[in-house]
């Protein structure tokens, strides 16, 4: 696999992110122009602070480790100042690094390989996808249990009885997601 070069690198920063900061609450001041500022600013500063002879595979790796090491070491839901994220990137580059940093493949990055680490991860999914057939592809292609599946249903189930009642959420559902009350 070959070097990435600066616009490489800043195109695979910068989703990365925007996905990370998708996490944390935003300022409040903040519009959107504001926040994509930030995005952008910050993938410099990251850039700056990596090799330019990585590959995909590693920069994905140092990405990935250092959202790890802050999204455990933050108390709150507040974005983390960019100092952080430069203080946790230099925590992943200094220690060992796996000789072989697994490549990701297509199916990682698609829409159903990033649905699917979110229920592995319990991370909150879209009501479309516990209700709808790509819950139901995800666990007949084993991606996703029919456990997890049902936990999400059942919790989902219970915060739309909460918010609108037993019959009014049932309702929702059924003309929302006809196919899954079949």
């Amino acid at each position: 696999m070959t070097s990435l070069n600066y616009e490489r690198r800043i195109n695979l920063i910068k989703p990365f992110l925007a996905q990370f900061y998708a996490g944390f609450e935003i300022p409040r001041e903040w519009g959107p122009e504001r926040t994509a500022k930030d995005i952008t600013e910050t993938a410099e500063l990251v850039n700056s602070e990596i090799s330019s002879d990585v590959n995909e595979n590693y920069l994905n790796h140092l990405l990935e480790q250092m959202a790890a090491n802050i999204k455990k070491a933050v108390k709150s839901r507040r974005l983390p100042a960019a100092g952080v994220l430069i203080d946790a990137l230099n925590k992943v580059r200094s220690n060992k690094v796996p000789e072989d940093v697994a490549p990701r493949t297509t199916a990682d990055m698609s829409f159903d390989g990033i649905e699917a680490r979110r229920f592995n991860a319990g991370e909150p999914v879209r009501e479309g996808v516990v209700f709808g057939t790509l819950g139901r592809k995800l666990v007949e292609t084993k991606a996703v249990s029919q456990e997890a599946l049902s936990l999400y249903q059942r919790n989902h189930l219970r915060e739309l009885k909460e918010l609108y009642g037993a019959d009014r959420s049932m309702e929702m559902l059924r003309d929302k997601y006809p196919s899954f009350f079949r």
